[in-house]
């Protein structure tokens, strides 16, 4: 933590010369307990199938969803919704496992959401990803998101915002561990706009989250 405060720059990657998505890469087992943990608090996304008129949606295309807790929730929840999940290769193992009851609704994509993401989605969901990467490397991957898009094609953004009961601490972690940072809404909303998003409503989420609802301009 002394590194990160002190230098603004993540700590893990000093320690470790790697950046952290890497080195758990080539580290499957704690690889494996980190989506384990991360799918520990899914309980946030509970409201959100019920947040956003789903009722003319066709596709819902997930970036960098884990292991897929959120768009199976959407998907249970709207029976007449197909989805899309990308995600690193070594992630997609567990993505299919939690998914497994929507086969033929839900197809799985291996790629870097800073490249390209898939195109053809009514909705595009974006959960506790821009809190990995700071400003420059949030806009590069809305950005993406934004190319893949239609004119008003949605964006659904789970995130902590800031200020918050717990928000510091946890911006101080994703310092650490990522690079990353934690941001209040009206500092997403600027990244939004800046990649060609209107940001439209903010709702509470379970666990100290939120959802930001933003449409393609």
């Amino acid at each position: 933590m002394t590194y990160a405060v002190r230098t603004g720059q993540e700590a893990f990657a000093h320690r470790y010369g790697q950046h952290h998505f890497t080195y758990f890469a080539e580290h499957p087992e704690l690889g494996g307990r980190f989506h384990r943990a991360m799918a520990a608090s899914a309980e946030m996304f509970t409201p959100v199938p019920d947040l956003v008129d789903f009722s003319g949606v066709r596709r819902v295309v997930d970036v960098g969803g884990g292991n897929g807790a959120l768009l199976g929730r959407v998907l249970r929840s709207h029976g007449h919704v197909e989805g899309v999940l990308l995600e690193r290769p070594e992630a997609l193992e567990a993505a299919r496992s939690e998914l497994a009851d929507l086969t033929g609704r839900c197809t799985f994509a291996a790629g870097d959401f800073t490249e390209s993401v898939p195109e053809g989605g009514d909705v595009y969901l974006l959960s506790r990803v821009l809190h990995d990467w700071d400003d420059e490397r949030c806009v590069t991957i809305l950005q993406r998101c934004a190319e893949a898009m239609r004119e008003g094609s949605q964006l659904l953004v789970v995130e902590r915002l800031l200020p918050g009961n717990t928000a510091a601490a946890w911006d101080v972690h994703m310092l650490c561990n990522v690079g990353g940072r934690e941001r209040e809404e009206a500092h997403y909303g600027r990244l939004l706009e800046g990649a060609g998003f209107k940001p439209t409503a903010c709702h509470a989420l379970p666990l100290g989250a939120s959802l930001l609802h933003a449409v393609r301009g």
